[in-house]
């Protein structure tokens, strides 16, 4: 129940539509996930929707992160605050996509379904998702710094190349010319480079996005058990262009790729 309660509060906002939706969608008690997600699906699609939460502001976020650090680290409410405080800003800054690119966000970076699973939880072909998902999490970047993103020159390519990063970024089987056509690509093309950190930077965002429950369990990641710790766009022998990287000088040998790509996305957030 709390999973498919948490999809549907994804999608629609928490409250009582989106908990009437979750029942409707247990009703039947499949058996199969992807059943039950498809019925959630199709039960918060059949409501009207909802109003957006209000915004989190930044001088809350950072309110909280200031207590966190003052705080001692047995003391679990700091962590908690700051949970919810991220939780609010991502409600946000998703009630503000269209309800399709909500349901993929959840449907790929909660409930972690591969490309078939979301399309038929969706009812679209396999094909559709990964653009879509790139979507998504360009929107969800520019809702969440509500500013656009400094514009770039357009490239002829942008389509191919953020369906490829989605598809290399969730693990999804991408053919090998089509991968090697992407790092040369991102090496070269300023625009699908930036797009590149932009959807990851979103995707990072939106799993740091904790369920309610883990919000009141347990707020905050152990260190070294973190998922995001054990997963990359890139193989290790595939190193990240220096374009697509922005400046970074740290030493490389010392990161993961995911703290590469967040001091990446740190110096391209001062430009």
């Amino acid at each position: 129940m709390e999973d498919v309660l948490e999809f549907c509060e994804r999608v629609m906002g928490a409250g009582i539509a989106a908990s009437d939706a979750a029942r409707e969608a247990l009703a039947g008690a499949a058996d199969d996930r992807v059943e039950v997600l498809a019925a959630a699906s199709r039960a918060c699609r059949s409501r009207p929707p909802v109003e957006a939460p209000r915004t989190v502001s930044s001088d809350t976020a950072a309110a909280a992160v200031r207590l966190v650090r003052s705080s001692p680290p047995s003391s679990p409410a700091p962590a908690r605050r700051l949970a919810d405080a991220v939780a609010g800003e991502l409600a946000a800054a998703t009630a503000e996509l269209p309800e399709r690119q909500r349901e993929v966000l959840a449907l790929r970076e909660l409930a972690r379904l591969s490309y078939p699973q979301i399309a038929a939880v969706l009812g679209i072909g396999e094909t559709a998702v990964a653009p879509l998902l790139a979507r998504a999490r360009l929107g969800l970047r520019e809702a969440r710094r509500g500013t656009p993103a400094r514009r770039l020159t357009e490239c002829g390519e942008r389509d191919r190349a953020t369906r490829a990063i989605a598809t290399r970024h969730d693990g999804e089987p991408l053919a090998e010319q089509e991968r090697g056509w992407l790092i040369d690509h991102l090496g070269s093309c300023e625009a699908c480079a930036r797009a590149h950190a932009m959807m990851l930077e979103a995707s990072l965002s939106y799993r740091s996005w904790q369920p309610r429950a883990a919000r009141i369990t347990d707020p905050l990641p152990e260190a070294g058990n973190d998922p995001l710790e054990s997963e990359s766009l890139l193989e290790p022998d595939e190193p990240f262009p220096a374009e697509s990287m922005a400046v970074v000088t740290l030493r490389p040998a010392k990161l993961s790729w995911w703290q590469r790509l967040g001091a990446a996305l740190a110096a391209d957030a001062r430009r």
